[in-house]
């Protein structure tokens, strides 16, 4: 049950936590967490006092992050008009942004918490790889896992938005 799973994860040192909603810990007495449990997604709800335990063991612990990653992209423009041809608005490019996404962005979490994560993975032998790398780097997430593959790409997601002027 969850009581069960709660106490797994107290075990495990938060080794299969997926997510948290730490932002409750200042507001709350219990905080709903999710992790992998006996092979399933489970929920389990534990004390605030609990959650801050295991966090504060996270400090030195090493996880390895096995998963895709992905080089999140953000092209971010401002709107000054709309388009003729369809109701949209028409951007004028500002800045690009990159993070680290897809099993990065837990790896991330993992060094937020003052773990050290080590991403496992594939990517691509292209330059988005090397951006990767670099913002891997930047976050202090150990990269040296990851596997080139000439045969594809690097997945990138990339998302366009738009700082309203209309």
């Amino acid at each position: 049950g969850d009581s069960a799973c709660a106490a797994g994860m107290a075990e495990t040192r938060l080794g299969m936590v997926v997510s948290a909603d730490l932002a409750a810990l200042a507001d709350q007495t219990n905080v709903t967490i999710t992790a992998f449990c006996a092979g399933s997604l489970k929920r389990a709800t534990l004390m605030s006092e609990t959650l801050l335990t295991l966090i504060s063991r996270f400090s030195g612990t090493a996880i390895a992050v096995i998963g895709d990653v992905i080089l999140d992209e953000y092209l971010i423009g401002r709107a000054n008009r709309l388009s003729r041809e369809a109701p949209i608005p028409v951007l004028e490019f500002e800045e690009r942004r990159v993070i680290a996404g897809g099993a990065a962005n837990p790896a991330a979490n993992i060094v937020a918490l003052g773990g050290k994560a080590d991403m496992i993975g594939v990517v691509g032998a292209d330059a988005e790889a090397l951006t990767l790398r670099q913002v891997l780097e930047k976050k202090g997430i150990g990269w040296r896992g990851l596997t080139e593959d000439r045969t594809r790409s690097t997945t990138v997601k990339t998302r366009i938005m738009a700082q309203m002027g209309l």
